[in-house]
């Protein structure tokens, strides 16, 4: 088990009863529904700390969660510039039957950014380095942008391919 690997299953720890006990019966239905493994009521509920508020505050009441990676960085580049976003550990990506969220989560309060899934051009996991990163490749307001969420720290690799071609699929 590598460094990476060992810090993740500690960033993601098993709930203790009093914590299971207060997430909403509605937030555990969801995460049963859910594609991936890591969509789970803990993350959901934000019981690991992630974010400001829940991640399902940010959902529509009808929209699903599919797929949930922890990342630390975002890079955004549309064409001519690539700027660094709050380089945290606090990132997460939301892949949900609608859209790709990306949530950052901040001292004061998480900011989002968010594609529609038919507005994705491509995703992938480029894992060719000892670094991770799903990119995704869209077109928002007419101008191409690509999203680098650096997601080294997910130890759930094949989740994260599986979550890219979930995106590829939805966005065709």
């Amino acid at each position: 088990m590598g460094a990476f690997e060992l810090l993740s299953r500690l960033v993601r720890r098993p709930l203790d009863r009093s914590e299971s006990a207060s997430i909403p019966e509605a937030t555990v239905r969801t995460a049963e529904r859910a594609r991936g493994e890591t969509v789970t009521p803990a993350v959901l509920a934000n019981a690991t700390g992630r974010s400001d508020r829940a991640i399902t505050e940010y959902l529509a009441d009808d929209e699903q969660p599919e797929y949930v990676f922890q990342g630390n960085r975002l890079l955004i580049s549309d064409g001519e510039d690539t700027e660094t976003k709050y380089p945290t550990r606090d990132t997460q990506v939301v892949v949900t039957d609608r859209r790709v969220l990306i949530v950052f989560g901040g001292q004061l309060s998480d900011e989002l950014w968010e594609t529609p899934l038919e507005d994705v051009q491509y995703a992938y996991l480029d894992d060719e380095s000892w670094k991770r990163h799903l990119i995704v490749e869209a077109n928002r307001d007419d101008s191409p942008m690509t999203f680098y969420v650096d997601v080294t720290l997910e130890s759930n690799v094949d989740e994260v391919r599986a979550g890219a071609e979930y995106v590829r699929e939805r966005s065709e």
